[in-house]
C-alpha cells in the first residue's frame, strides 16, 4: 500500500530530485540576500528549540514572500513533513489567534485533490504549520520545464484542481490564493495546497501589513474584485484558477508586467489577450471556456468550479469557431468507412439529434442457394466489423442486433432498409452498416454498405470475394481494404488497434469479442491469449484478454496480459489507453488511481459501455475514496445498460444488486435477458441459485446436490447472498455446503466460506455458532485454524461477545511474542490497545515499525498498512483522538480484491473508529459516508458484516440527528431484519 500523502522513513527511500514539499516551489527572486539567510538562519534556530520535542528540523527546502519551509521528521509517527514558517513579521501582523482559527479550516477539508493539514501552532512567536512531505513537484516546476503543457494534461490537472475547489466551497471555504506554486503534482495525482492561509492573512490589518512591506497575493492571478480589496465568493478562485489554465495552455499568465500594480491594473482595465494568438493548436472551445472564466464580473463567469471543467473538457472537442455555413465533414469508419456527411441535412431531422461519429452495425443477411440462412454467421461477421469499429479512434458502434424486433433477429431479412433507417435513427446514430454474404460454390462473397440517416443515401460499399471457407476473413478483407484505400491519414494508432493484423490474429480475436459479450468467459480468455500469442503487439486483444482472465478468478493471467497491453499501449486509441492503465490499477487494487483512468476514458466518450463497466467493476471490487461505492458501481452499470442492453457483464452486476435488494421481479426479468445471451451454465447458475433461494427460502434447494454440480457457483452463489447479510440465511446455507463437500483443487473457497460464515454469524448475533465453528476447524488441525482463531480479536473489537476468546488467544500470543509474524503481532497490538494496554501496545507498535524500517526498500504494502494502523490504535488508547484520526484518514485500502477478505487490508475497524468519531464531533454527513464503505460489495464483503451491527447503530444516530427519517426507517428496517435473522438460523 502507498500511503498518499506520507513519505516513509527508514525504508531507502528518499526524495528524487527536484521532489519537494508543499508549498516550497513559492519562486526565488535572484539569489537570497545576506539579511534575508541570516534571518532564516534565526527563523531556523528558533523553530527548532520551540518544537525539538515533536519535531526534528532538518533542513530548509524552500521560501517566499510568505516565509520558508523546512523538511523535518514527526518524531511521533516517523515520518517526513513539511513545516512552513510565517515570516516573523507576518506572523506578528496576522495574529496567532486569527491564522490557527483559519488554518483549522483547512483541516477540516478532506478531499484527494486537496494537501491535508496535518498540524499548526505558534512557537517562539512564529506561526506555524504542518503538512505532508509530497514526493513530485508543484505545476510551477512543470510548466518551467515544458513550458506549455499539453491539452489532455491541462484538462486533467484543472478537472483535479476543480474537484478540489468544489469540495471546499461546499463547505463554504475560498482559497484566494491559486497559483502554480500551490498546485502539486505527484505521479497522477493532482494536490491544492494552502486553503485558509490567504484569508488569515487577508485579514490582517492591511495599514500593519504595510507597515512592514508585505503586499498580500499573487498578482498574476488575483481577480479584479479581489484586488479592489471588494468582498469575494468561490468566483474569485475560479478566476484565478482560469489564470492558471491560460498559463499552462500559454506559457505565461493573461497578464504580466513590470510592476505588481501595472498587473493589477491590467486585470482591471485589459481585455483577456486571445490563446490561439500565441498557440494556434488549441481547440476554440477551450479558449471560450477559458475567457469566460476570466470575466471582469463574478457575475459573466462560471458559478461553479465544476462547471468550468465541464466547459473546458467538452471544449476540446470544440476545434474551430462556427462559421457562416455548416462544413462537410469526413467521417472515419472503421470497416467502409470514410464518410461524406452534409450538416445541413440535419436540418430535416432537428429531432432526436444525430451523432455523425455514431454508427450502427447490423447482422449480415448470409444467402446460400443450397442452404437455410446462418443466423449464427451472420452476427459472426457484424461482430468481426464492431470490433474493428471499437478499435479505431474517433467512431462509436451500436450493436445493431439489439434494435432488431424478435423475428428479425432470427432471420435479418426480414428488415427492411426502412426498419434499420428507423431503428438507427432511434439511437441518435447518423449512419448504419448493413452487409451480405453471399455463397455460391465455393466462392464467399461479402458486400457491405454505409447508409446515411438523414437520407436514403449510401455513402460508401465495399464488394470483395474469396474461398467460401473463410467468409470471416473475405469480411475483414472488405472492410480493410475499403479503410486504407479511402483513409491513408486516417491515423496509425486507431488502425493499428485492429487493421493491418493477420487473418489468424483476427479470427480468434472476433471469437473472443463475441464469448466475452455474451458471458462465455472461458471462451473468451482462451481466444483472447491466442490472438496475443500470434501477434504479442496486439494490445487491444490483450487489454481485453484480461478482462476476461479476470471474469475467470485468473488474477495471474490478468496481470500479464494486461502487461503486454500497457507495454504497447501507443497502439491503442487515447480511450482504450486510459482503459488499460485503469485496467492495471484495478487489478492491483489501487483503486482511485483506476476510477480515474475510467473517468478519463469516459471523458473522451461518455456513451462508451466499456469505460463504464471499467468504472463499474473498480466499484464493486475494490474500495477507493469516492462514496457509496454501492451505489456508484450500480450507476455505471445501469449506464453500459442503457447503451447495451444485451452485455452479458452489465446483466449479471445488475441482477446480483436486485437479488441482494429483494426486487425478485426486476431480478426475473434481468435474470430472463441474461438467460438470451447464452451465457456459461456456471455464470447463470449463480444467479439462478441466488435467486431462488432468496424466493423459495434455503430450505427449497438442494444445496448437496447443487454443490455436486459445482461448488464454486454455490460458493460465489453465497458471497453475492452475503454481501452487506443481506440474505444471510441463504448465505449461511451455500457456505455450509462448500464446506461439507470435496473442496480439493479449490482452497479459496474453503477458507472464503470459513470468514463468510464467521462474518455472518456475528453481524446475526449467533455467538455459539460462531465459536463452535471455529473450535471445530482449530481442533481437527486444519492450517486454516490459527488464522481463523485470529477473527476473536476483530470480532471483539467489533463489538461481539467474544471478548473471553479473544483474552484467551491474546495471552497465548504473548507467550511467545518473540517468534510471532507481523499479522499475530498486529491483532496482539489490537487487542491491547483496545484493552487500554498502553506499554504493551506501544512496544508492539515499536515492533512492526523497526520491522518495516529494517525491510527498507523491500517493505510490501501490508507491513506498512500495519505498521501505521497500529500507530493510530496506540494514539486512540492514549486519548489522543486527532492524532488517531490523522492516521487513520491517511490510510487507502490498497490491496487487490482478492487480498480485501483479509480484515486488516479493508480497514474495517479503523473505518469504524473514524465513523465513530466523526458522530462524537456531530460531523454527521461525513459519518455517514465513512460508514458507506460498509456496503461496498467486494472483496471485503466477506469480513465487513461483522461489523454491521454497530454501523447500523451508529448511521441511525447520524439519521436521527440529520432528520432524515427516510434513512431513519430503511436501519431500523436493516436492523430488525439481521435480529430476525439471528433468531432463525438456517439449515444445517
Amino acid at each position: 500500500m502507498k500511503l498518499p500523502s506520507w513519505r516513509i522513513t527508514g525504508t531507502g527511500r528518499r526524495p528524487k530530485g527536484g521532489a519537494l514539499a508543499a508549498l516550497t516551489d513559492e519562486p526565488h527572486i535572484g539569489e537570497p540576500s545576506a539579511l534575508e539567510t541570516a534571518a532564516v538562519s534565526d527563523v531556523l534556530g528558533r523553530i527548532q528549540s520551540a518544537l525539538e520535542n515533536r519535531y526534528k528540523i532538518e533542513r530548509e527546502i524552500g521560501r517566499g514572500g510568505m516565509g520558508v519551509v523546512f523538511l523535518a521528521t514527526d518524531l511521533k509517527l516517523n515520518r517526513q513533513v513539511a513545516i512552513k514558517v510565517l515570516r516573523p513579521e507576518l506572523s506578528q501582523a496576522v495574529g496567532a489567534e486569527r491564522f490557527l482559527r483559519e488554518v483549522r479550516i483547512e483541516a477540516s477539508l478532506d478531499h484527494p485533490n486537496i494537501v491535508p493539514l496535518f498540524d499548526s501552532g505558534d512557537a517562539d512567536g512564529l506561526s506555524y504549520y504542518v503538512m505532508p512531505f509530497i514526493d513530485g513537484e508543484s505545476l510551477r516546476k512543470r510548466i518551467e520545464r515544458e513550458e506549455r503543457l499539453s491539452v489532455d494534461e491541462v484538462v486533467r490537472i484543472t478537472n483535479a484542481v476543480a474537484d478540489g475547489l468544489s469540495h471546499a466551497h461546499g463547505h463554504g471555504v475560498i482559497h484566494r490564493d491559486i497559483k502554480p506554486e500551490n498546485i502539486l503534482l505527484s505521479d497522477d495525482r493532482v494536490l491544492l495546497a494552502d486553503f485558509g492561509i490567504a484569508k488569515a492573512t487577508a485579514e490582517a490589518d492591511g495599514e500593519t501589513l504595510s507597515t512592514y512591506g508585505i503586499v498580500m497575493g499573487t498578482p498574476e492571478y488575483m481577480s479584479p474584485e479581489q484586488a479592489m480589496d471588494d468582498s469575494v465568493d468561490a468566483r474569485t478562485d475560479i478566476y484565478s484558477l482560469g489564470c492558471v489554465v491560460y498559463e499552462m495552455l500559454g506559457g505565461d499568465p493573461p497578464f504580466v508586467g513590470k510592476t505588481k500594480s501595472a498587473i493589477i491594473a491590467r486585470h482591471l482595465n485589459e481585455r483577456v489577450p486571445s490563446l490561439r494568438v500565441v498557440r494556434a493548436d488549441i481547440p476554440y472551445g477551450m479558449t471560450q471556456a477559458v475567457e469566460r472564466s476570466l470575466a471582469k464580473v463574478p457575475a459573466d463567469r462560471f458559478q461553479t468550479a465544476e462547471q468550468f471543467a465541464d466547459a473546458l473538457s467538452h471544449g476540446v472537442a470544440v476545434k474551430e469557431p462556427p462559421g457562416p455555413r455548416i462544413p462537410v465533414r469526413w467521417l472515419v469508419l472503421a470497416g467502409v468507412l470514410v464518410v461524406i456527411a452534409v450538416a445541413a441535412r440535419l436540418l430535416l431531422w432537428p429531432t432526436p439529434p444525430l451523432d455523425l461519429n455514431r454508427i450502427v452495425a447490423y447482422p449480415f443477411e448470409v444467402s446460400d442457394a443450397s442452404e437455410a440462412a446462418d443466423v449464427q454467421l451472420g452476427d459472426n461477421l457484424a461482430y468481426l466489423v464492431i470490433s474493428a469499429l471499437d478499435g479505431l479512434g474517433g467512431v462509436n458502434w451500436v450493436e445493431g442486433r439489439d434494435l432488431l424486433d424478435s423475428p428479425q433477429r432470427e432471420d435479418v431479412r426480414a428488415a427492411t432498409e426502412l426498419d434499420l433507417r428507423r431503428g438507427a435513427r432511434a439511437n441518435r446514430a447518423g449512419y448504419f452498416l448493413d452487409g451480405r454474404l453471399l455463397l455460391s460454390g465455393d466462392t464467399a462473397r461479402v458486400v457491405l454498405a454505409l447508409h446515411s440517416t438523414t437520407d436514403e443515401s449510401v455513402v460508401a460499399r465495399a464488394d470483395t470475394s474469396g474461398p467460401r471457407g473463410d467468409a470471416e476473413h473475405v469480411t475483414y478483407s472488405a472492410v480493410g481494404a475499403v479503410l486504407l484505400s479511402l483513409l491513408p491519414d486516417a491515423g496509425r494508432v486507431g488502425r493499428a488497434a485492429v487493421f493491418g493484423r493477420s487473418h489468424e490474429v483476427i479470427q480468434p480475436f472476433v471469437q473472443a469479442e463475441m464469448a466475452f459479450y455474451h458471458g462465455r468467459y472461458k471462451d473468451a480468455f482462451e481466444n483472447y491469449q491466442a490472438a496475443v500469442e500470434r501477434d504479442p503487439a496486439f494490445s487491444l486483444a490483450a487489454v481485453k484478454g484480461a478482462q476476461a482472465a479476470s471474469w475467470n478468478h485468473n488474477q495471474s493471467a490478468a496481470r500479464g496480459l494486461i502487461g503486454v497491453a500497457i507495454d504497447h499501449v501507443e497502439m491503442l486509441p487515447s480511450h482504450w489507453a486510459h482503459f488499460a492503465r485503469g485496467f492495471e490499477a484495478y487489478l492491483n487494487g489501487r483503486g482511485d488511481t483506476a476510477v480515474y483512468h475510467f473517468e478519463q476514458a469516459i471523458e473522451v466518450d461518455d456513451s462508451w459501455p466499456e469505460g463504464w463497466m471499467g468504472l463499474g467493476e473498480t466499484y464493486q471490487h475494490l474500495l477507493p475514496s469516492k462514496s457509496p461505492q454501492d451505489s456508484l458501481a450500480k450507476q455505471a452499470f445501469a449506464r453500459v445498460y442503457e447503451r447495451t442492453s444485451s452485455y452479458a457483464p452489465a446483466l449479471y452486476h445488475l441482477a446480483e444488486f436486485a437479488i441482494r435488494e429483494g426486487d425478485l421481479g426486476r431480478a426475473s426479468d434481468l435474470l430472463s435477458e441474461h438467460r438470451l445471451v447464452d451465457p456459461e451454465p456456471e455464470i447463470f447458475g449463480i444467479l439462478d441459485l441466488a435467486l431462488r433461494c432468496v424466493d423459495d427460502g434455503p430450505d427449497g434447494i438442494d444445496w448437496r446436490g447443487q454443490a455436486h454440480v459445482s461448488t464454486p457457483m454455490v460458493y460465489q452463489a453465497g458471497k453475492l447472498l452475503g454481501v452487506t447479510a443481506a440474505h444471510p440465511q441463504c448465505a449461511v446455507a451455500a457456505y455450509r455446503a462448500v464446506l461439507n463437500h470435496d473442496t480439493t483443487g479449490h482452497p479459496g473457497y474453503e477458507w472464503g466460506s470459513l470468514v463468510g460464515l464467521q462474518s455472518l454469524f456475528a453481524a446475526t448475533g449467533r455467538t455459539r455458532e460462531l465459536v463452535e465453528m471455529v473450535d471445530s476447524v482449530v481442533a481437527s488441525g486444519a492450517q486454516a485454524g490459527p488464522p481463523l482463531r485470529r477473527f476473536y480479536i476483530w470480532d471483539a473489537v467489533a463489538g461481539v461477545d467474544v471478548q473471553p476468546q479473544a483474552g484467551a488467544l491474546a495471552a497465548e500470543l504473548r507467550q511467545s511474542i518473540d517468534s510471532l509474524n507481523r499479522l499475530e503481532l498486529w491483532h496482539l497490538g489490537i487487542w491491547d490497545a483496545y484493552r487500554g494496554r498502553l506499554d504493551e501496545a506501544r512496544a508492539i507498535r515499536d515492533l512492526l515499525q523497526a520491522r518495516l524500517v529494517s525491510l527498507g526498500a523491500g517493505a510490501t504494502s501490508t507491513d506498512t498498512l500495519l505498521a501505521y494502523s497500529m500507530y493510530g490504535h496506540v494514539f486512540l488508547s492514549e486519548g489522543d483522538t486527532a492524532a488517531a484520526m490523522d492516521v487513520f484518514s491517511g490510510l487507502r485500502p490498497t490491496a487487490a480484491k482478492e487480498d480485501l477478505t483479509r480484515p486488516y487490508e479493508s480497514l474495517g475497524y479503523e473505518h469504524l473508529v473514524r465513523a465513530q468519531v466523526l458522530i462524537k464531533r456531530q460531523q454527521y454527513r461525513e459519518a455517514l459516508r465513512v460508514l458507506a464503505a460498509f456496503d461496498s460489495p467486494g472483496g471485503a464483503a466477506l469480513v465487513f458484516p461483522v461489523f454491521l451491527p454497530a454501523t447500523l447503530e451508529l448511521r441511525l444516530r447520524a439519521a436521527q440527528a440529520l432528520g432524515d427519517e427516510r434513512l431513519v426507517e430503511r436501519t431500523r428496517e436493516r436492523l430488525r431484519a439481521m435480529e430476525l435473522a439471528g433468531n432463525v438460523g438456517s439449515p444445517r
